[in-house]
């Protein structure tokens, strides 16, 4: 029968096979350069990131923009004339959305782009709603002023001796510079003055 002899090597398990070991010639990258590609491409990747939230900004706004100037629309035409909170009501609802659409911004530079079209949006609506406002007030003071005149009309027709003292109550309300009718071009606190006198 054959016998087997054990092989044992002379060679330690720790030791190191002789070879050639692989540097950074053989691949033609030098170690500074290969950690600065890798900087590199993390910028260009946050740059991508950054310009995509951009232009999300963008849209956001815009889309605000359109959908604000009708929600504008319909709660002036809802509003009471006499609301004097209508401007101040909107502000806050609209402050209230700005905030939230930040809230899901990520990048501060995406966040600051927001921040300037989002005050000047914030600015343009401030100014339409108390637009409104004036106007309403102004409306309001002419309707009242109108109630005023018809019920100064019949007490004239009760009482005619009456006629100077309600002309010259009339016209002290409707030429007031602190008063209702204050907001009033000159030609339209003519108008009503002469609508006084003739009614």
């Amino acid at each position: 029968m054959p016998v087997i002899r054990e092989y044992v090597s002379q060679e330690s398990a720790i030791t190191d096979i002789p070879s050639r070991r692989l540097s950074a010639s053989d691949i033609n990258i030098a170690p500074d350069n290969a950690g600065r590609g890798l900087i590199d491409a993390g910028r260009t990747l946050a740059k991508i990131d950054e310009e995509r939230e951009i232009s999300d900004v963008n849209v956001k706004l815009s889309k605000a923009r359109s959908e604000w100037t009708l929600h504008l629309q319909e709660r002036a035409a809802q509003a009471d004339p006499g609301d004097m909170n209508f401007a101040q009501s909107f502000r806050t609802d609209f402050a209230e959305y700005l905030s939230q659409t930040k809230g899901t911004i990520n990048t501060g530079v995406a966040q600051k782009a927001f921040d300037r079209g989002a005050t000047e949006l914030a600015a343009h609506f401030n100014e339409r709603a108390g637009l409104h406002q004036i106007q309403a007030a102004g409306l309001k003071a002419k309707q009242d002023y109108l109630v005023a005149l018809d019920a100064n009309r019949n007490t004239v027709l009760t009482d005619p001796t009456q006629f100077e003292s309600v002309l010259r109550t009339s016209e002290a309300a409707i030429n007031d510079k602190e008063g209702p009718y204050a907001r009033l071009t000159g030609e339209q606190r003519a108008a009503l003055s002469i609508q006084t006198r003739k009614e």
